[in-house]
């Protein structure tokens, strides 16, 4: 037997082991018995072994004498033996070389086998009359020590083992419910007389099935994330993550014990490389003539003299993170039964124990109505918050249940029982009442400050942050940290501007807290609190994350994120009339415009939030004043979207009245001088990038490098006539006579040139090449991705011939996630980019992602594996992939818009800037020189595309900014063209009449322009108010389901599509599904008849679709906008959602809400 594997004790593997003991009591063994057979019984049920051996035990018979085989163990068997071995032994068992283990006069090579009947050994002792209960009792002791071994009470132990008839993972669930309080619920096979146990809830087959998709999704998050460290041990029942947590070795290792051929104060020991003493032996002269008959029984050494000794392997210390999923979990909608193991023996149980406790409670905070995964959050808890990990490992949280008392508990008597439920009613009061951070006393602030200041000079120390520090001095921004932070303290506002990679957005924030915890007086009592805006959920979470590992420390201590208002921001207890303002109104609150998902990570601790612009905003409607906040940075404000530039109206009109606070604008781009002059010429500082130079490649030059050729029927090129295509041909022949000849206007846009004309533009590239871009169809109205010229660019990187860098991560930018999907699907059935080739990893990159998936975004690939992102526009900042050297820029965005046609506000794909386009080329280039790929023209970058996105208040209706406006106490008063007309660059009057008039008509605002109590709730609402309106009607009325599809296709686009050469057939299918001469209820029933089909099968729905001119991916993307708009009514408490969980494009509105009346 050899090989060992750390004794990790799993659950798993003792009910192999259990199987194995009672089946080889039972059960007659056959001649050629081998590892096979072994398995194939091992894999039988537990009834059908139950009733195999009372039927052996009735008929018994005599048999033929065969004689003893040997049974070859696989290494999983050998690996279970030797630890149950060990666990009998002691833990300080070290098996032998097999010839020192000698035959003790049983003889047993010379025995025989029964051939059938009970286990008998014929000439020796009978067996088959030892007791019968004795194995089973000897199965029980070794599961009472294992479940022991996590840390749980022996008698309590045995008690759960006859509750759950000897299950041992159902024993260890019902345990951690007990001592951890989780209150699960089981179906017991003995249950306790003297107390009742309630039965889980039988979930229906559609909630297990979206129940187990949505875990299945984060276990391949995890084991991508992981690799071999994370393992599923039991399908949909137990996961395994191996972690290596050092500090908890140092912290029970006795002085002077080796850790990995360290001492525990890291010096090295030479001793962990002495090698035991072992008796030197003759060589045997048979074994040297080619055999020895006495083979390992021989007393001479079988080992050649000049042959190197076999070295132990050194033993590797690991831990275990055991999540486990009980009968009917409902994980990731509630907490899962977590444990902590590990196969270092000096590790006392208790602090194993007490440990998962604490992951327990941080696994209950993360899970719930979120429907979140918390595996990845756990392990970042036990990896980076050492000293709370310590503190509990070494301490007591709660008094685990007696052992003396049974973990059945009786009934209460009558008398005892109104005692009880006052003190459980003052403790649930107590619990679920959470101290608003308003009420926090001035002391008690401080007090937080002081220790605040006192961790932050302890963790100089910690080697962690150290290594932090050495990384942070490499970045440009570091280098300027005494000027930045003496210029704000000297300035009210200042401007920052940065190049890519920089560092910025992580630095800045950090510069300003670190001077306040260095320079911390308890004498004078000054406070910091420093908020911190992004434009995006993504980008708020990702750099929050960032700034909390460069501090070491955790999420949620002295650095977080708040992605919604449940958790009082502020701490001014004078200010009560703010506090109830924005009590009332919590309910109604939700982050940004469209954006559902709401997380939050902050504590009273907390002095660096970071979070979105709409946060902030509706922050400012319970606080005007922002009382308790000292520093504002606004980041990224060159993107010039609708919510920043308020923002910074309001910010402009409050440093008046708080002459202490202090506003940072940041901005990626080198348009400083418009904010410092808004803010009458304040200071402004400039940060270097720190990137490699990045080689620029247009669309021309990529279809001359790759040789993409376009052809004339693709849905990608413009629609010629026949005509038109022969005499393509022979135009192109002569293009070179009458290029020459032609004459080209700079101005004019390359779709509006002939072939001739193209030829001479593009004067230096081949005829091919002019003929492809003479060919794409680049017009905004049909504009389509082209996703065979990526497909080809991408092979070109990897595969082709040219001077680039053979590695690095590849970053894809897209409109939206429809094209994101698009993409991927396509990319799948392409021999080098598909999944199953394995050398590339595709990571799509989007808002909706969860955090596990975004996580995906930041790992770096294995050796050999290329990793390509395809991302939106929240790439282009803040989120910044450190391996990116390839960049491709589709030169299209995603905008909001007004849509004259509709009347609304509407999501359109666009032209990038000449900025956006700069940030997109500087994402590469992070690790080595760079290549950015433009699919566009060099004349459209140089002389079309704007050099800067039109600021959003100027393309986007205004009645959802003009219903804040209403909701902002500090422009209660004033009327709002005078609000508006304050603003870095005001819309026309025109614009702010017809949002007035658009308002009044909705019923938002009366005749006086007054908010209305619809207003009030469509200004809860981030969408356009007409849509808005309609899930509002649709939910009192009734009708969520059919307004919701109603909306959502009005907020997309229609999913009816008019092919060329088809739209007679196309018209004729439209109108079989009329109704009522409606386009809104034509549209609502192609929808349900798509959504019928669908739930068949995906293939049905897509066949449908396509058999009656529907688009799908309209029709899918309706599906997830009607959840999203399901979603925000539930925030403001129109609608009660059971559950969430759920794929993508699948509808389950009806199955969440109810029928529709």
């Amino acid at each position: 037997m050899s090989g060992r594997k750390p004794n990790s004790a799993k659950v798993a593997e003792i009910e192999d082991v259990t199987l194995k003991f009672k089946e080889s009591n039972v059960r007659p063994s056959k001649p050629s018995a081998s590892a096979s057979t072994m398995d194939d019984r091992q894999g039988r049920a537990r009834h059908d072994v139950q009733a195999h051996s009372a039927m052996v035990e009735t008929h018994t018979r005599p048999g033929a004498r065969v004689e003893m085989q040997t049974l070859a163990l696989s290494k999983e068997c050998e690996n279970l033996a030797y630890d149950t071995i060990k666990h009998i032994h002691g833990p300080d068992f070290v098996l032998k070389d097999r010839s020192l283990y000698r035959d003790r006069g049983g003889n047993l090579a010379t025995q025989y086998w029964i051939n059938s009947g009970t286990l008998q050994v014929q000439g020796s002792v009978d067996y088959s009359n030892k007791q019968a209960n004795s194995a089973q009792d000897q199965i029980k002791l070794f599961a009472v020590d294992k479940l022991v071994g996590y840390g749980f009470e022996r008698p309590h132990c045995s008690e759960a083992l006859e509750a759950t008839g000897g299950d041992v993972g159902s024993a260890l669930e019902l345990l951690a419910s007990r001592y951890f309080k989780m209150g699960l619920k089981f179906d017991l096979a003995f249950p306790p007389k003297h107390c009742t146990v309630e039965s889980p809830p039988k979930l229906s087959d559609q909630e297990r099935e979206a129940i187990l998709l949505t875990r299945e999704e984060e276990k391949e998050s995890l084991a991508a994330i992981y690799e071999g460290a994370f393992k599923e041990k039991i399908a949909n029942r137990v996961w395994v993550l191996e972690l290596e947590l050092d500090y908890l070795l140092e912290l029970f290792m006795e002085p002077g014990s080796r850790l990995g051929g360290h001492t525990v104060n890291g010096d090295w020991d030479s001793r962990s490389n002495s090698k035991p003493k072992t008796i030197k032996k003759d060589f045997c002269k048979f074994y040297a003539k080619g055999q020895c008959k006495f083979s390992y029984n021989c007393r001479f050494s079988h080992e050649s003299p000049g042959a190197i000794p076999k070295t132990e392997e050194k033993e590797r210390y690991l831990f275990e993170l055991e999540v486990r999923f009980p009968q009917d979990s409902q994980y990731p909608r509630e907490c899962p039964v977590v444990f902590l193991k590990t196969n270092a023996l000096f590790v006392p149980p208790s602090a194993l124990i007490h440990i998962g406790y604490r992951l327990v409670q941080e696994a209950q905070t993360i899970v719930g109505d979120n429907s979140q995964g918390c595996v990845f959050d756990l392990e970042n808890l036990l990896k980076y918050n050492t000293d709370e990990i310590k503190a509990v490992a070494l301490g007591k949280l709660e008094a685990f249940p007696d052992p003396a008392e049974s973990l059945f508990p009786p009934p209460p008597s009558e008398e005892t029982t109104s005692v009880q439920e006052t003190n459980t009613q003052g403790k649930e009061r107590q619990a679920t009442t959470r101290t608003p951070r308003a009420e926090i006393s001035l002391d008690a602030i401080q007090r937080e400050d002081v220790g605040l200041a006192r961790k932050f000079r302890e963790k100089k120390n910690l080697p962690r942050y150290n290594n932090f520090c050495d990384k942070r001095r490499e970045l440009p921004a570091w280098g300027k940290m005494q000027e930045i932070v003496r210029t704000v303290a000297n300035n009210q506002v200042v401007v920052i501007s940065g190049e890519t990679g920089c560092g910025k957005s992580t630095q800045v924030p950090q510069f300003l807290l670190d001077d306040w915890l260095l320079s911390y007086n308890p004498q004078n009592r000054r406070h910091v609190e420093i908020v911190c805006t992004q434009p995006r959920r993504l980008s708020a979470i990702g750099v929050a994350e960032r700034v909390a590992d460069e501090r070491a420390e955790r999420v949620g201590q002295s650095v977080g994120y708040q992605q919604n208002m449940d958790i009082e921001c502020k701490r001014d207890k004078e200010n009560k009339l703010a506090v109830k303002r924005r009590n009332k109104i919590r309910s109604e609150v939700m982050e940004e415009r469209v954006e559902i998902r709401l997380e939050s990570k902050i504590s009273s601790m907390t002095r660096l939030t970071f979070c979105t612009t709409g946060i902030l905003l509706r922050r400012l409607e319970g606080d005007p004043h922002l009382s308790m906040v000292s520093h504002i940075i606004v980041d990224e404000v060159h993107e010039r979207s609708e919510e920043s530039d308020f923002l910074l109206l309001i910010l402009k009109d409050l440093l008046p009245v708080r002459p202490d606070l202090k506003v940072i604008l940041m901005s990626a781009t080198l348009n400083a001088d418009l904010f410092s002059e808004y803010f009458n010429k304040v200071p402004t500082l400039h940060i270097e990038g720190r990137t490699f130079p990045v080689t620029q490649l247009f669309l021309e030059d990529i279809l001359e490098s790759t040789g993409y050729v376009l052809e004339e029927y693709s849905k990608y090129a413009r629609r010629f006539t026949k005509k038109d295509l022969s005499s393509l041909e022979t135009i192109l022949e002569l293009a070179d006579i009458q290029s020459a000849e032609s004459v080209v206007n700079p101005r004019t846009n390359d779709e509006d040139l002939n072939i001739a004309q193209m030829c001479n533009r593009y004067g230096d590239y081949s005829k091919q090449t002019c003929k492809t871009l003479f060919m794409m169809d680049v017009v905004d109205e049909t504009f389509k991705i082209n996703n065979d010229l990526i497909e080809d660019i991408l092979v070109w990187i990897i595969e082709g011939d040219h001077e680039f860098s053979r590695k690095g991560a590849i970053l894809v930018f897209l409109p939206g996630l429809a094209e994101i999907l698009s993409l991927h699907d396509h990319l799948q059935s392409n021999n080098v980019l598909g999944a199953q080739n394995g050398s590339v990893m595709l990571v799509p990159l989007h808002s909706t992602l969860t955090s596990e998936e975004q996580a995906m975004v930041f790992h770096k690939p294995k050796p050999g594996v290329r990793k390509i992102v395809l991302s939106t526009n929240i790439a282009e900042t803040s989120i910044t992939i450190d391996d990116c050297v390839f960049v491709i820029d589709t030169g299209r965005m995603k905008e909001k818009r007004f849509d004259s046609n509709k009347n609304m506000e509407s999501l359109e794909s666009v032209w990038v800037s000449r900025a956006n386009a700069q940030q997109r080329k500087g994402r590469a280039g992070r690790v080595m020189p760079g290549v950015c790929i433009h699919l566009y023209t060099s004349h459209r970058y140089y002389s079309r595309i704007l050099a800067q996105p039109i600021p959003e208040l100027h393309r986007v209706p205004l009645e959802q900014l003009l219903l804040r406006i209403k909701t902002l106490p500090r422009f209660a008063d004033k009327d709002v063209h005078d609000v508006l007309g304050g603003t870095i660059e005001p819309p026309s009057d025109e614009n702010i009449d017809s949002a007035l008039v658009r308002l009044q008509l909705v019923g938002a605002l009366n005749v006086e322009k007054e908010l209305t109590p619809l207003g009030r709730h469509l200004a809860s609402l981030p969408v356009d108010v007409r849509l808005g309106k309609l899930m509002l009607f649709g939910a009192i009325f009734c009708c969520v389901d059919s307004a919701l599809t109603i909306a959502a296709c009005l907020s997309h686009r229609s999913p009816f599509v008019s092919p060329i050469g088809h739209r007679d057939l196309a018209d004729a299918k439209k109108k079989q599904m009329a109704v009522s001469n409606s386009d809104h209820l034509t549209m609502l029933e192609a929808y349900k008849r798509w959504r019928a089909e669908r739930v068949r099968s995906r293939y049905a729905g897509k066949n449908y679709a396509q058999v009656n001119f529907l688009s799908d991916k309209t029709l899918v993307a309706m599906a997830d906008i009607k959840h999203q708009f399901l979603e925000l009514l539930a925030s403001i408490g129109f609608i009660h959602l059971t559950h969430r969980s759920r794929r993508s494009g699948e509808d389950k509105v009806c199955q969440m809400v109810g029928e529709e009346v």
